[in-house]
C-alpha cells in the first residue's frame, strides 16, 4: 500500500511546492493567482485520495476532501487558460473564474448533508459509489469547462510563431484532457488501478504549465533581488526562456512597446519585436551548463 500511495504523496508535495514558488512571483505575472489556486485544488484531490488509500479516514470523508478540489479545478483551469491566452474577458474581468466556481460552491455543502447528500453522491465503503442527478450536472459542467480551457490554449498555440513553444503549449492543453479521460475510465471501472490516477496526472500537468506557460523551470535562473534590480534599470531589458517566451520585462522595455509588463509576459519575443524593433538592440544568448537557457535583450528605451 505504501508503494501505491507514493505517487499521490509526490503529487501533493509537488503541487504545494509549485504553489509556493509561483505565489512569490510578482503580482503582475499573468495567471499567477489562478495557478496557485489550481495547485491547492490538486493538493486537496491528492490528499483526499491519499488519506483514503492509507486508511487514515473513511472513504466517505476522503471523497469529500477530494471533491473540494474536484469541484473547483475545472473553473480554475478555464480561467487560467483565458488569462494565459490574454483574452479580453480575462483582462477586463480578472476575477471572472470566481463566477465559474458558483455552482460548485452551492453543491459542495450538500455533500456533507445526510438529508440531501444523495442528490450528489452516496459513498459505498469498499464498493461502487452511487451518483445522483447533481453529480451528473456538475460533471458535465466541469467537463465542458475543461474542454473549453484546453480549446483556448490550443487556439493560442496556433498563433505562436516559435514552433517549440507552440508544441509545449499544445501539450499543456492536452494533458488535462488525458487526466479527464483517466478519471472517467476509473469511475466506470474500465481502468483497474488501486486509486483514481487523476491527481498524479494533474501533478504532471502542473509541472508542464509552470515550465511552459509561466516561464523558466522549477527554479528561476535569476535570484529575486537581482530580478528586482533589473526591473528598475533605465535601459529596456527583456529576458526570455529557452523557448523564446518573455519571462521578465522591465518597465522601460514595456513602455517602449506601449503595454503593461503583465501583457508581455509569456509572449513570443519575436512577435513582440515585430511590432516595434527598438534602436541599438543588443541580443545575447544565455546558457546554463552548456545548454541554451534563453536570451537577454537590452536597448535604449524611448
Amino acid at each position: 500500500m505504501r508503494l501505491f500511495s507514493l505517487p499521490l504523496e509526490l503529487s501533493a508535495l509537488l503541487a504545494l511546492a509549485l504553489a509556493l514558488a509561483v505565489g512569490q512571483r510578482r503580482a503582475s505575472t499573468r495567471g499567477r493567482r489562478t495557478f496557485v489556486l489550481m495547485c491547492l485544488a490538486i493538493t486537496a484531490i491528492a490528499v483526499g485520495e491519499l488519506l483514503t488509500v492509507r486508511g487514515v479516514v473513511s472513504e466517505h470523508v476522503g471523497d469529500r476532501i477530494k471533491y473540494a478540489g474536484v469541484l473547483t479545478l475545472a473553473p480554475l483551469w478555464l480561467g487560467f487558460a483565458a488569462q494565459i491566452a490574454g483574452l479580453e474577458l480575462a483582462r477586463r474581468v480578472p476575477w471572472f473564474p470566481a463566477l465559474l466556481l458558483t455552482p460548485g460552491a452551492f453543491v459542495y455543502p450538500l455533500m456533507w448533508s445526510s438529508a440531501y447528500g444523495g442528490l450528489f453522491m452516496t459513498t459505498v465503503e469498499g464498493g461502487d459509489d452511487v451518483y445522483g442527478p447533481l453529480w451528473v450536472v456538475v460533471t458535465v459542467y466541469g467537463q465542458a469547462l475543461c474542454v473549453g480551457g484546453s480549446a483556448i490554449l490550443v487556439s493560442a498555440a496556433l498563433r505562436i510563431r516559435d514552433r517549440r513553444r507552440a508544441l509545449r503549449t499544445l501539450v499543456v492543453a492536452l494533458v488535462p484532457l488525458l487526466a479527464l479521460t483517466g478519471s472517467a475510465f476509473h469511475t466506470t471501472g474500465h481502468l483497474n488501478v488501486p486509486y483514481d490516477p487523476t491527481p498524479v496526472m494533474l501533478g504532471a500537468a502542473l509541472l508542464l504549465m509552470r515550465d511552459s506557460l509561466l516561464g523558466s523551470g522549477l527554479l528561476d535562473p535569476v535570484p529575486f533581488p537581482q530580478r528586482e534590480l533589473l526591473r528598475q534599470l533605465p535601459l529596456g531589458l527583456i529576458l526570455t526562456d529557452r523557448g523564446g517566451a518573455v519571462s521578465l520585462i522591465n518597465g522601460a522595455a514595456a513602455r517602449t512597446f506601449g503595454m503593461a509588463p503583465a501583457d508581455a509576459l509569456g509572449r513570443d519575443v519575436e512577435s513582440l519585436l515585430a511590432s516595434r524593433r527598438p534602436a541599438a538592440l543588443a541580443d545575447q544568448a544565455l546558457s546554463r551548463r552548456g545548454r541554451a537557457a534563453g536570451r537577454l535583450l537590452t536597448f535604449e528605451s524611448s
